[in-house]
């Protein structure tokens, strides 16, 4: 017989919040690239999938613009750090 915790892990309510805040600024933002690309194109067609996927997981209003804003900030500060990495070289290069 295959073993099993006693109890099951406790969900994380900050992170959840994390997560729906997330998505919903990623919806928001594939929605802004859907009227770029061009309703009738296949990158918008493809766009408007995902934003009907990721919207089951999403509440109505569970974003803020504050919090979007910080989020923003985050990815700009993760891409900056990653930016300044050292760049390596493929072996024998």
């Amino acid at each position: 017989m295959g073993s099993s915790p006693a109890t099951q892990p406790t969900p994380n309510r900050g992170n959840e919040v994390m997560v729906q805040q997330g998505m919903s600024l990623i919806i928001k933002l594939m929605g802004e690239l859907v009227g770029k690309a061009g309703g009738a194109s296949e990158a918008a067609m493809a766009l408007m999938d995902c934003i009907k996927k990721l919207a089951k997981f999403v509440q109505q209003g569970a974003s803020h613009p504050q919090a979007e804003q910080e989020q923003l900030r985050g990815l700009a500060m993760k891409q900056q750090q990653m930016s300044q990495m050292p760049q390596q070289k493929p072996p024998g290069a």
